[in-house]
C-alpha cells in the first residue's frame, strides 16, 4: 500500500515534469509540506491542508476518506530596485508568462492526477495569490479520495 507522502512526492515529480516538457521552467527547490510555504525563494511545492476521516457503528476506526492539498509555483515579480519601479515591459513580460505558466499548470495537474488512478479527483482550478514579499504564485488545490493510500 501507498503512503500518502510518496503520493503526494510522486505527484509532484509527475506535475514538474509535465510542465518543464511542455516549456515552462519548473524551480529546482521543490518539496512536499505540511500547511503554508514560506515563500522566500522561488519555489515549486505541494502542500496539504487536510485529510477528512469517517467512523461508523460497522467501522469503529476512522476511516481516511480525503486529502485536500495544492501546487504552488511561486516566482519573483518586477519590483522597485530601491531607485526605480519596474519597467511596464518587464511587468508586461512577467504577466503573460504567468499566464501560460498557470494554463500549462492546469493541465499537467489534471493529467497528473488522471493518470494517478485516483478514485476521485476535484481539481479547483488555479489561483494567482500575491504579491506577497516580493513574489506571486500559482495555487491549484485539489482533492482525491484515498483508496489505497495509508
Amino acid at each position: 500500500m501507498t503512503t500518502l507522502g510518496t503520493t503526494f512526492a510522486n505527484l509532484l515529480d509527475d506535475v514538474a515534469t509535465a510542465m518543464d516538457s511542455a516549456g515552462v521552467t519548473v524551480p529546482s527547490v521543490r518539496y512536499v509540506h505540511a500547511g503554508e510555504t514560506a515563500w522566500d525563494c522561488e519555489q515549486f511545492t505541494l502542500s496539504f491542508a487536510n485529510i477528512t476521516a469517517q467512523a461508523t457503528r460497522a467501522t469503529p476506526c476512522p476511516n481516511i476518506r480525503t486529502a485536500s492539498a495544492a501546487f504552488e509555483l511561486v516566482r519573483c515579480v518586477p519590483a522597485w530596485d530601491g531607485e526605480s519601479a519596474p519597467d511596464p515591459s518587464a511587468l508586461d513580460a512577467f504577466g503573460q508568462e504567468m499566464a501560460d505558466a498557470a494554463v500549462i499548470m492546469a493541465t499537467s495537474i489534471v493529467e497528473a492526477l488522471k493518470d494517478f488512478g485516483c478514485t476521485k479527483v476535484s481539481f479547483d482550478g488555479i489561483t494567482v495569490t500575491g504579491p506577497i514579499g516580493g513574489f506571486v504564485g500559482l495555487v491549484g488545490a485539489f482533492t482525491i479520495e484515498l483508496a489505497g493510500i495509508a
